[in-house]
């Protein structure tokens, strides 16, 4: 359970917390108490009242519960895979393709390597 998530399930509405009686309350560090804070703050879960660091205060709003759920239907849509019929099967003409062209950037690259060091050798400059 994401900590923004576990925050509002458990924090009743109107509740005003502070970065700091979060990261005690929940035994998080900084980083992600400012990242579950950012994230209340982004969907509008909380009111900040006061802005000052660590001690910045905010309320829970009433709706809080809603806007993460829609929050999180939102995230898990964007972070959901492919699904294997999606995925494009590659065929031998792709693939022996793709090994010649890797072939072939090694050789370029091989033949870069040495025009380089026959050009140091003779004092060609490049």
């Amino acid at each position: 359970m994401m900590l923004y998530t576990q925050i509002v399930a458990t924090e009743p509405v109107g509740t005003e917390m502070t970065i700091l009686s979060m990261m005690k309350k929940y035994q998080v560090n900084s980083s992600k108490a400012w990242s579950a804070f950012r994230v209340l703050e982004k969907t509008g879960a909380i009111a900040v009242t006061r802005r000052k660091g660590t001690t910045s205060v905010f309320r829970f709003t009433a709706d809080a519960a809603e806007l993460i759920k829609a929050y999180e239907t939102d995230v898990a849509s964007r972070r959901r895979l492919p699904r294997s019929e999606d995925r494009v099967t590659l065929t031998y003409q792709d693939i022996s393709e793709s090994a010649f062209k890797q072939k072939q950037n090694q050789l370029i690259a091989a033949f870069t390597a040495k025009q380089r060091v026959l050009r140091k050798a003779n004092g060609v400059g490049i």
